[in-house]
């Protein structure tokens, strides 16, 4: 009888499990973990709206009017911060189940712990053994649901304060990793029969040994395939009269010759944040009048301005460099016009010979032509830029714009 009575207690001890063991713990998954899930398509189809848009946006050529530019500015920023908050809104729910997981998962496993224990009187015994650990661990179950709200709340406060920080300051995500000199995504431009694509990568880049890594990887699809690596030669700017894009810049592999990559940013500021990173130069403008050669009273860029400086300068390297007064002695004015009309007169620059002009006139020609050019070799346009370079407070900021701008 007494075994018949424990076999019928076991029975319903069973039969009450479902309901204390299984219908909490399914729906836990029905209310929490589905409304991660639905979060979680939420952020999906925000996610593509925001690539989608993203695209659009980078898309648009550089002929489009500046209110239509302008528009499509605002759009795309509203279009992030949307983004931004929509990805805390699924970071902070993900947190939140993850904390109720703590207690609410433990403690219908506890209960129905208790429940089995105290049935047998072997489980009693055993509980007894068991006692300090289930104490203890109801003590921890009971700290974190009372630690739950406030973590909650901390994060609510974290959340609201990188929204007002994106939107006072706005936060560079290229720096964060501190492997790399940055990373971040770029499209970059691929030839083929009919025309070109652009691929969105994920890049990163390594100033130490100059390696740049291309992972191309669409946020929309999820798929990653080959990664693509090379040493950065160089890295150019490139100006809306070249390419009908805007954003982009051109990196040169050393172990590559012949090889050019076309990458556009997502932003003029983020394409300038990777020209500094990527030692990046400015394209190179030189002031030139088709079909007027040079004078000794107006200079130009020519191809005989090139070539009376190259020879200039390659004579005061021979002969020059040890002379006192280098470029601060002034030579003769009448030899040094002569120099000048002689040197830049292509039927003679090829019977010019230096060996006998004295190195002052050399210097004041070279220094006469470069002052008659219409437009210093730095250029009207870097003026304020190098003025700004020279208040850095720090030696090697100022000395990293200097050499960035020249």
């Amino acid at each position: 009888k007494l075994i018949s009575c424990i076999e019928d207690e076991r029975d319903r001890m069973l039969e009450r499990a479902y309901d204390n063991f299984i219908v909490p713990l399914d729906k836990f998954r029905k209310d929490q973990i589905g409304a991660v899930k639905a979060r979680k398509k939420q952020f999906d189809n925000q996610t593509k709206k925001f690539c989608a848009s993203q695209e659009k946006y980078l898309g648009l050529s550089t002929k489009k009017q500046d209110n239509v530019l302008q528009e499509a500015d605002a759009i795309l920023e509203m279009e992030q911060r949307d983004f931004a908050r929509e990805a805390l809104e699924y970071v902070c729910l993900i947190q939140e189940v993850q904390e109720r997981k703590k207690f609410e998962f433990v403690e219908t496993l506890q209960a129905f712990m208790y429940g089995w224990l105290t049935f047998y009187h072997q489980g009693f015994e055993v509980a007894k053994d068991f006692k300090p650990f289930m104490t203890d661990l109801q003590i921890r179950v009971q700290k974190t649901r009372t630690n739950f709200q406030s973590n909650r709340d901390n994060i609510e406060a974290l959340k609201r304060k990188m929204l007002e920080v994106r939107q006072t300051k706005p936060l560079d995500p290229g720096t964060l990793n501190k492997m790399y000199t940055r990373t971040g995504y770029l499209f970059c431009m691929e030839k083929k029969a009919l025309g070109t694509t652009w691929i969105k990568c994920y890049c990163s880049y390594i100033r130490e040994n100059r390696l740049f890594c291309m992972i191309p990887y669409n946020q929309t699809t999820g798929k990653i395939t080959n990664t693509e690596s090379f040493k950065v030669k160089s890295c150019l700017r490139k100006t809306s009269e070249s390419i009908d894009k805007r954003f982009c810049f051109e990196l040169i592999a050393e172990d590559r010759p012949n090889v050019t990559f076309t990458m556009q940013a997502q932003s003029e500021d983020d394409r300038l944040l990777w020209l500094e990173a990527l030692d990046g130069r400015e394209p190179h403008k030189y002031s030139y009048s088709p079909g007027k050669p040079s004078t000794a009273e107006e200079s130009y860029l020519d191809e005989a301005g090139f070539n009376f400086i190259q020879e200039c300068v390659n004579t005061l390297d021979k002969r020059g460099l040890e002379e006192e007064g280098l470029y601060r002695v002034v030579g003769v004015a009448s030899k040094v016009t002569k120099l000048l009309n002689s040197g830049l007169d292509t039927r003679k620059l090829d019977k010019l010979n230096l060996d006998n002009v004295e190195t002052k006139t050399i210097t004041s020609a070279i220094k006469t032509f470069l002052r008659n050019l219409p437009e210093p070799l730095m250029s009207f346009s870097l003026h304020q830029k190098f003025i700004e370079a020279a208040k850095y407070d720090s030696y090697h900021s100022r000395l990293g714009e200097v050499h960035r701008l020249i």
